[in-house]
């Protein structure tokens, strides 16, 4: 199978879009438009994000907090910002509990590292949410 028709396949599912906040090397608030996200487990209060090796978010995910930031309905344009075509005006920042998140979103939940596996051309990131 062709790796587009495969993609095509995957792009099917109607999924939510979150961005993925973290601080970037040097502290600096950074975002990534993710729509592989899902719940893992209530106990321990677990939740799920994937990324391709390839963006600069998963460097800095390795073993660092995280928020999962799930937009609204009228996020349209900050969700795109982060996936590469800048809006302006560019996202509003706020402090979260574990990593910088963003405001005006639909939820928010803030997350420590829990485990990290290969994902083949991706690395799962699984994180604790200390806070929602």
């Amino acid at each position: 199978m062709e790796r587009k028709s495969l993609q095509n396949v995957f792009g099917q599912f109607a999924s939510g879009v979150t961005v993925i906040t973290c601080a970037n090397d040097d502290g600096e608030p950074h975002g990534a438009t993710v729509t592989a996200f899902t719940a893992v487990s209530l106990e321990p209060r677990l939740c799920q994000v994937t990324l391709t090796r390839k963006s600069k978010a998963c460097s800095f995910l390795q073993d660092s907090p995280f928020a999962v930031n799930i937009m609204a309905a009228d996020q349209l344009d900050i969700a795109m910002h982060f996936a590469g075509r800048p809006a302006q005006p560019g996202p509003t920042w706020a402090d979260g509990a574990t990593a910088p998140v963003l405001r005006g979103c639909a939820a928010t939940l803030s997350c420590t590292p829990w485990a990290t596996y290969d994902g083949g051309d991706h690395i799962i990131f699984i994180g604790e949410i200390v806070d929602a």
